[in-house]
């Protein structure tokens, strides 16, 4: 029970600290409290609707690793902060679009290997 509760604790504290700048000033909150609010609807929508659940956890990885190299996309992240995009919400925003690269990938994939079995099918 207590480690449950030391747990809690570092988690709201890094909670805190994440969420620190987006209260910094009223232009800064606005804007990426626009954008988060309607990343979530949408990603809430996709995960129950079109079963995306799986593409947004690969797309949380792939988002980990291009912040981590953040020096080959030194121009993006700039371009983002320049216009008051905090990068909790530009990570939000690439794992919303890599989520959805993934299940375009997937789709065209599952539909070419169907296009080939009814073409192996018909010989």
């Amino acid at each position: 029970m207590i480690i449950e509760f030391i747990v809690l604790i570092i988690l709201v504290v890094f909670f805190v600290l994440i969420a620190m700048p987006l209260f910094s000033s009223v232009p800064l909150f606005l804007i990426n409290a626009t954008i988060i609010i309607l990343v979530a609807i949408r990603a809430n929508t996709d995960i129950k609707q079109f079963d995306m659940l799986l593409h947004y956890l690969v797309a949380a990885f792939i988002t980990v690793f291009i912040f981590a190299a953040q020096g080959a996309f030194k121009s993006l992240f700039g371009f983002m902060e320049s216009i008051l995009v905090l990068e909790l919400t530009q990570a939000l925003i690439y794992i919303f679009f890599i989520a959805h690269i993934i299940r375009l990938a997937h789709e065209g994939i599952k539909k070419l290997i169907a296009i080939q079995k009814t073409a192996l099918k018909q010989k």
